[in-house]
């Protein structure tokens, strides 16, 4: 925010309780930050430390009411607040519609709710992927397509293993496995997702795993696709 960029507040219900989530709401609305992504939240087995418990008091969809609740200066007790908080509420979509179509529904509840934007997981299947956000635009919501980076047929294999929602083509593998530079065929790779499903999204929730210089690169060389 001091550089002049607005930030992206992701709040995770698997860590937190209801008063615990309501006071980092509350905090972060103190401090002038109006975005903010509501998630679920994946479950503590896949990330580093799987002998911590969850809570999941909530979930998604009652993360986001409660957040609508205090934009009304009501808390979740429906306690009057000496203020309403002022947010841009978002939530995540897994973009398939391979035999989940539900995805379609959960979007149209999480918008009852008050999501006005969604970050979607990543989808290597460019033709599901454009076919989701094809179909989700009757929901007229806007939607940052997300993409990871691959940077080597290991992490793209340990993605297929362990990350919950993402299912990466034998094809990609290859792909990186026969590169000279993976590095390189992964922001290939992320470029041609991009150039495909720009014209059907409001713009890109760019990710990596531990590679953030690549997005830099990523950025550029879309660019000048693009142009």
């Amino acid at each position: 925010m001091d550089l002049g960029v607005e930030p992206v507040f992701q709040l995770t219900c698997r860590d937190r309780n209801s008063i615990a989530l309501q006071a980092d709401l509350m905090g972060a609305s103190a401090l002038g930050i109006s975005n903010v992504l509501c998630l679920t939240g994946d479950p503590v087995k896949v990330g580093d430390s799987p002998e911590s418990r969850s809570v999941f008091e909530y979930e998604s969809i009652k993360l986001l009411q409660t957040a609508s609740n205090l934009q009304k200066g009501r808390d979740a007790q429906n306690l009057k607040m000496n203020a309403p908080t002022r947010f841009f509420l978002g939530s995540v979509v897994n973009p398939t519609v391979k035999g989940n179509l539900g995805q379609l529904e959960r979007m149209k509840k999480k918008v009852a709710a008050g999501a006005c934007f969604f970050q979607t997981q990543a989808n290597y299947d460019n033709e599901d992927f454009y076919s989701f956000l094809r179909l989700s635009q009757d929901i007229n919501t806007p939607i940052l397509a997300g993409i990871l980076v691959l940077h080597s047929a290991d992490i793209a294999r340990f993605i297929n293993k362990n990350i919950p929602g993402i299912q990466l083509p034998q094809s990609i593998i290859k792909r990186l496995e026969e590169a000279s530079s993976p590095e390189e065929e992964g922001i290939k790779i992320a470029i041609e997702s991009m150039l495909q499903l720009k014209d059907f999204c409001a713009g890109f929730h760019i990710m990596t795993i531990r590679r953030e210089p690549l997005i830099p690169t990523l950025v550029k060389g879309f660019y000048e696709r693009n142009s």
